[in-house]
């Protein structure tokens, strides 16, 4: 992603930061003052209901601005960034301790992380919901409360995870019986079996490997 294409100075005109998002295509803008901090965010969504009270596209960047903008210093953890991202938020800038731009993260850009040769197994408890389920997500306890009852037994899931040298994909499913295997992940997304939650996971995550 071009910095250079999402980042507009507070005196720049309303006229000039809406042509700057329609190049960009992302809908926002980052507003810096003077001296290179940014001084909060701007999307096309507030501009056009600022607009709507005043309309003069003539008039200073700064009076669209959202100062209180959610944003991430450069320790930022990988679960920091997927809550963040989980929901309404689109796009995350990554400031320096003097509150500079280092870069831009975006659901579409997460930088990938430094993987070697591993396998990964894993166990979890059964759980059963006795009560208010999926109000324990982000997306809704974030604007509500949430509210469950539910307890894990003593059955578990396993799973394990192998990386491949190549492109396919093989899924070997104990509980339903099945394994199928795919050349790569353009092939696994158009198939329509029964692995349709791993389907969506991938349409989630993206992978570029």
């Amino acid at each position: 992603m071009n910095l250079e294409d999402h980042v507009i100075f507070k005196n720049s005109s309303i006229r000039e930061s809406l042509s700057k998002i329609d190049l960009n295509k992302n809908g926002f803008l980052l507003v810096f003052d003077q001296d290179t901090k940014i001084i909060g965010l701007v999307t096309d969504g507030d501009i056009r209901r600022y607009l709507l009270k005043n309309d003069d596209l003539n008039q200073k960047i700064e009076n669209c601005v959202n100062r209180d903008f959610i944003y991430s210093d450069l320790n930022y953890t990988y679960e920091e960034i997927y809550k963040k991202l989980d929901s309404k938020i689109k796009v995350i800038p990554i400031l320096d301790d003097s509150k500079k731009l280092v870069s831009i993260i975006t659901k579409n850009n997460i930088p990938e992380r430094q993987e070697h040769e591993f396998y990964a197994r894993s166990k979890s408890p059964v759980r059963i919901s006795f009560g208010g389920g999926g109000s324990d997500t982000t997306e809704y306890f974030k604007d509500n409360l949430g509210a469950v009852i539910n307890s894990t037994i003593s059955i578990y899931s396993h799973a394990s995870l192998y990386k491949r040298k190549d492109t396919k994909i093989v899924i070997d499913s104990l509980d339903l019986d099945k394994k199928c295997e795919y050349d790569n992940i353009s092939q696994f997304e158009k198939k329509d079996d029964d692995f349709k939650l791993f389907r969506a996971l991938m349409k989630i995550i993206k992978p570029k490997f």
